[in-house]
């Protein structure tokens, strides 16, 4: 007879690793559907993220240096603002310089090609095809001005005349050098003026009643000088002003042979009064004695000044007494060369200044004379 415990229960539990093995199944099967289910939330999140756009309105200052990650827009709204794409750095500009313009060394004029000649990197070996890069936008660099012209032009009805002493008194030689090359072969500057040549300690003469506006005291080019002002405004510029003891060119600037007595800033003054002494002050220590003249209209334009020296050495030929060369008087008291303080003779070899230190001046010979003789010739008769 068969055990029945045998017959009940022992084929239940042949088959029950059967029951086991499934048991594992779908326990297995739970894990890779939860495996499975977390992958997906996984890859979704990730999805999403890839597409959470982040938009940017206000645009990176130029002065500051600005990082700006990939996005994608999700509105199609035409009014909304571009969003921030590649990572794109600007360079910061120097404090103080234009925000608008590149700066540094390594930028040429263009803010892009290196200095160095070589030409910048290809956009596309370094970023995808579909890269935009953001740069704010700048102003163009403008191109450097050309500076104004040192020589004011002749107006269309030629060079005014003003109605002047002679600024020098005694036989001197000048021409039109108006607008001659100045500072070098390559010609840096014009000469704004007229160049009156003479002799050391030459009287120099008001060439209008008025004020000395201004003194100049021993600039590096001009020297030593001063500006009368006149009435209407018109300025009278005398540069080059002596600065040597007499029958010197030591540079020692003995301000009694300098500047007249009385003569400072804010005198008054009149036509063919004493008001300097010619010299080779400033650079004409490298020429010769003479003095630079100028004339400068009220609203500061100089104008060529020959015309008028032209017409006050004419006029000073046809009166009896030559404008601008002071002599004997009451209130000048004759002087000889025993008493003088310096004697000065003329280029010619004809005539004397006799100088005093009080002032007063004594023309003998072709010193009582203005210009230069060779200019005789051109001038009209005299009435």
């Amino acid at each position: 007879m068969r055990d029945p415990r045998r017959t009940s229960h022992g084929p239940l539990r042949d088959r029950s690793w059967l029951f086991g093995v499934a048991a594992m199944a779908l326990a297995g099967s739970g894990v890779a559907t939860q495996a499975a289910t977390d992958a997906d939330q996984a890859e979704q999140q990730a999805e999403a993220s890839t597409t959470t756009t982040t938009i940017v309105c206000e645009q990176p200052k130029p002065h500051r240096s600005t990082t700006t990650t990939t996005t994608e827009p999700t509105s199609s709204d035409p009014e909304q603002c571009a969003p921030e794409t590649t990572t794109t750095t600007v360079p910061e500009s120097e404090p103080g310089s234009d925000s608008t313009a590149p700066s540094g060394p390594d930028t040429t004029d263009d803010g892009l090609t290196p200095s160095d000649g070589s030409a910048p990197p290809d956009a596309s070996s370094t970023a995808p095809a579909t890269t935009t890069t953001v740069v704010p936008t700048t102003a163009p660099i403008p191109q450097t001005e050309v500076a104004a012209p040192d020589l004011p032009l002749a107006p269309p009805e030629d060079w005014p005349v003003r109605l002047i002493s002679f600024p020098v008194g005694g036989p001197v030689t000048y021409y039109n050098d108006w607008g001659a090359c100045r500072g070098g072969a390559d010609c840096p500057r014009r000469h704004v003026g007229n160049d009156i040549i003479g002799r050391r300690l030459q009287p120099l003469l008001a060439a209008a009643d008025g004020v000395v506006s201004h003194l100049v005291s021993n600039h590096r080019t001009a020297g030593w000088g001063l500006v009368i002002e006149d009435a209407e405004g018109w300025d009278y510029r005398y540069y080059h002003v002596n600065n040597d003891a007499p029958g010197t060119d030591d540079g020692s600037s003995p301000p009694e042979w300098r500047l007249a007595p009385g003569i400072a800033k804010g005198s008054a003054v009149k036509a063919g009064q004493v008001v300097a002494y010619l010299g080779d002050s400033g650079n004409s220590e490298l020429s010769v004695p003479h003095l630079h003249f100028e004339i400068h209209q009220p609203g500061g334009l100089a104008i060529n000044p020959y015309p008028s020296l032209r017409f006050s050495e004419a006029m000073a030929r046809c009166s009896v007494a030559a404008p601008g060369v002071l002599k004997e008087s009451t209130l000048m008291p004759p002087i000889n060369p025993a008493l003088a303080d310096a004697v000065v003779a003329t280029s010619t070899g004809r005539g004397r200044f006799l100088l005093s230190l009080d002032g007063t001046v004594l023309a003998q010979g072709d010193a009582a004379s203005v210009g230069w003789t060779r200019h005789a010739v051109d001038d009209r008769p005299c009435p």
